[in-house]
């Protein structure tokens, strides 16, 4: 069997008036929301001003790259890293002995060139040896911290993922696991 309520319809008088905002519905959603000022455009101009001065000057400096190492021989290896334009810098490096008893480097070698990419020679170095350096660019000596490498030790046999023998160039070979590759 089906119930009915009834409800009281409400009516506003003259003694219940709405709020003068009503005439501008943006003003009551505003007042009704606490962290909404009603002068969002303080806001926003702070907001834009904030990313001119305080996020794009990060952008506009210089792009550094940890240095990397190339060209690495028994008795050499290259030090490269991306810095300021136009800048320069230098490489200090020891051996990780001469490093670890002294807390120093033994050399230091100037890059010749200036530019975004640098890349300094370091040779005359001892075979089978580990090594400490530092690229120190000119515009920010401490912008990289030490970084360690080890050179080839003399004539030591390239081993190769298929049948150790070395493959003639266009010769298809069996890897390890039954797959194959052509060279």
């Amino acid at each position: 069997m089906p119930t009915s309520r009834k409800c009281s319809i409400v009516s506003l008088d003259a003694a219940e008036r709405l709020p003068r905002n009503t005439r501008r519905p943006l003003r009551l959603v505003l007042r009704s929301i606490p962290h909404i000022s009603a002068k969002p455009c303080t806001y926003l101009l702070a907001s834009v001003l904030f990313l001119l001065l305080g996020v794009v000057p990060v952008f506009a400096a210089a792009d550094y790259w940890v240095p990397w190492v190339t060209n690495l021989t028994t008795t050499s290896a290259t030090i490269n890293w991306r810095g300021a334009d136009g800048g320069s810098g230098k490489v200090e490096f020891a051996t990780a002995s001469y490093y670890d008893e002294h807390h120093s480097f033994q050399h230091t070698v100037i890059s010749e060139t200036t530019g975004t990419y640098q890349h300094v020679a370091l040779t005359d170095l001892e075979s089978d040896t580990s090594y400490v350096y530092r690229a120190r660019p000119s515009d920010n000596a401490d912008q990289f911290s030490n970084r360690t490498f080890k050179n080839n030790a003399g004539e030591r046999p390239l081993h190769l993922p298929c049948d150790q023998r070395f493959p003639r160039s266009g010769e298809t070979v069996q890897i390890r696991g039954g797959r194959h590759c052509q060279v």
